[in-house]
């Protein structure tokens, strides 16, 4: 705001514009423009997170909300059993995971220098459909974990 000389510039502010609190610059003049400043670093580390699931299957979508709306949402696709999320902001975010094999999982799970590594156990959905984009091809077995029905059609 015009006239302001105290404010607070949000994390992720791309540049800051400077105005004249006068009736504006003259060409010729020189002028002097300073300002202090207090950074408050936020501290981020890779985030690795472990689908616990047997047999694992396909993919899914993870969603890490934080609870400190100073920080962004991120979102991520995952097709691995342990994928790594890079520069998660230290604090608290509400977990979503979502997959056409599983049923949704939510969790609360805090990132700081010793908590780096999230594990979603994963229950499979009671029917999914099998017409969707992750293709599960399985092998004979006397002792299943999953049975398969190709269906008629």
């Amino acid at each position: 705001m015009a006239g302001e000389t105290e404010r607070t510039i949000a994390l992720g502010t791309d540049y800051v514009t400077v105005g004249h609190n006068g009736n504006g610059f003259e060409v010729g003049k020189t002028y002097v423009i300073s300002w202090d400043a207090v950074c408050t670093p936020y501290g981020n580390r890779k985030l690795s997170v472990v689908l616990e699931a047997s047999p694992y299957l396909g993919s899914g979508h993870l969603q890490l909300h934080p609870t400190d709306s100073r920080f962004p949402s991120i979102e991520q696709a995952l097709s691995e059993r342990e994928s790594s999320v890079l520069s998660v902001y230290y604090g608290t975010y509400r977990v979503h995971y979502a997959s056409d094999w599983y049923q949704d999982a939510t969790a609360q799970f805090t990132v700081a220098d010793d908590k780096n590594k999230l594990r979603l156990a994963l229950a499979l959905k009671q029917a999914a459909d099998g017409n969707l984009a992750n293709k599960y091809e399985g092998s004979w077995s006397d002792k299943p974990a999953l049975i398969l029905d190709g269906g008629n059609g």
